[in-house]
């Protein structure tokens, strides 16, 4: 008796007898089993015997359904209802788009090579991870570190270059290491870096600073080199300020020094909009180019102090050129620049106070205008050298001796102290002085000083003035404390 060919099931076979069990006449029982056998055999899926076509819902699988070992071939799309899990490897080819559910994570176990190969469809195309959704969505990618010493990131090994790694040290360190994996990566190493607190440019060699291909600066064994550019305050009115660390009793707080030992020229030049104003020349001169130094601190003086040996000079001032008989070497001035005495440039120490205020001739002893008053009164100088000249009346008495002549004189810029001295000598102008006077027309005075910045003139001996005849007192007044 034959069976079927996909399943194998026994066809019941008609025999010759009429009317027998075995009978093959149609519509008889033993036809039609075989006839049923044989399309069961027919639409029943057999692989590979029987690849026949199954409609929907022709196969309903209520348990593990075992390939064998077999694959899963031809299929174009699979749906799940739980968790997809794959033991061996998964090839999928000819398929154009590869499309998951919603809110389900896609797992690579253990036992898989963990490595996903993006390769171009052409030579010298390059693979593209696009990332598709609303303008917020970005690709993330989170490793986790294995050990305290082990950084979790990105590592970038391009053909012929150095590595890269991005990622993270478990000490809260997050950058990215230029020549490094992620097992050699350091702190120390090639690196741009960033903590909570601070972001930091690591490197075991040189740092360059570069614009254009073109080096501009460059950080070199504690050495910060500039080339063609300039160190500039960006902020507004906010100054640039270089601060050193020298210690309290000892060191040199800010070193401004040249590469090349000079012989000419400028070390360091002040300016200001562009403008020098004051320079340090390469012999150690320093040029003010308004001539001004001055002390901005209150009540702070400027201390020139100098290291000459016992024979030498302690302070030069010295000119560019010759300010001759009419110049000046030096000028000292109070405040508001008030001329207070200066140095010709011939040497000569010159007084420029204010001279105080002439008397006037109501003022004079008698003895000066017996008749006709005292005229043509002036006071030149200063308050430590003076000149007073007048003209006395057209008939004049005897002054006797310790008589006040002139009254009292108030000096314009009196000295500290009432402590001070003076010394006057008197004598006719020289247009009136004749043979005939001789030296009775000559006298000494006595300054005697009365209050803080005044005084009086006395006759030190008798003598009787000439009328009508112009004379000149010439005053000096000596400092506080000075005796003469």
């Amino acid at each position: 008796m034959p069976n079927t060919p996909n399943l194998n099931l026994a066809e019941p076979q008609g025999g010759s007898t009429p009317g027998a069990a075995n009978n093959t006449t149609p519509g008889s029982y033993p036809y039609m089993w075989q006839g049923n056998l044989l399309l069961i055999d027919q639409n029943c899926l057999s692989i590979p015997n029987n690849p026949a076509s199954v409609t929907n819902g022709g196969i309903l699988i209520n348990g593990a359904l075992n390939f064998n070992g077999f694959g899963l071939t031809n299929a174009s799309t699979g749906a799940f209802s739980s968790n997809l899990t794959i033991g061996g490897t998964l090839g999928v080819t000819g398929i154009s788009t590869l499309t998951g559910g919603i809110g389900s994570s896609l797992t690579i176990g253990t036992s898989l090579a963990n490595t996903i190969t993006l390769a171009g469809k052409a030579t010298g195309t390059d693979p593209t991870i696009t990332v598709a959704g609303d303008a917020t969505r970005s690709l993330n990618i989170v490793p986790a570190a294995a050990s305290s010493s082990v950084i979790s990131g990105l590592g970038i090994s391009p053909a012929g270059g150095f590595p890269i790694f991005m990622g993270n040290l478990t000490t809260g360190v997050a950058g990215i290491w230029f020549g490094f994996t992620s097992a050699t990566a350091t702190n120390s190493n090639e690196s741009i870096s960033a903590s909570n607190t601070a972001l930091n440019l690591a490197s075991t060699g040189t740092i360059n600073f570069n614009l254009s291909g073109a080096q501009y600066a460059q950080f070199s064994s504690g050495v910060f080199s500039v080339d063609s550019i300039n160190i500039v305050q960006g902020g507004a009115a906010t100054a640039l300020t270089l601060k050193g660390n020298a210690a309290a009793t000892g060191g040199i707080a800010i070193n401004l020094d040249n590469q090349t030992a000079q012989t000419s020229g400028t070390i360091v030049s002040f300016n200001t909009g562009g403008t020098p104003k004051a320079t340090v020349t390469w012999n150690g001169g320093i040029n003010s180019g308004p001539g001004i130094f001055s002390a901005t601190n209150s009540s702070t003086g400027i201390t020139l102090s100098s290291n000459a040996a016992a024979a030498g000079t302690s302070l030069i001032v010295l000119g560019a050129t010759d300010p001759g008989g009419t110049g000046l070497i030096a000028e000292f001035q109070s405040v508001a620049l008030t001329n207070q005495f200066a140095i010709s440039g011939r040497g000569h120490l010159i007084p420029q106070s204010t001279p105080p205020v002439p008397p006037t001739a109501g003022s004079f002893a008698a003895g000066f205008f017996t008749t006709g008053a005292v005229s043509g009164i002036t006071l030149t100088g200063s308050d430590a050298c003076m000149l007073l000249k007048f003209t006395t009346g057209t008939s004049c008495t005897q002054i006797t001796e310790q008589t006040s002549l002139i009254g009292t004189i108030t000096l314009s810029q009196p000295y500290s102290s009432t402590s001070w001295a003076g010394l006057a000598a008197f004598a006719s102008e020289p247009t009136n002085v004749s043979l005939s006077y001789g030296v009775n027309d000559t006298a000494p005075l006595i300054v005697v000083p009365l209050t803080l910045g005044t005084f009086a003139l006395y006759a030190a001996i008798p003598f009787t003035p000439k009328l009508s005849t112009a004379y000149a007192i010439t005053i000096f007044t000596m400092g506080a404390g000075a005796t003469y």
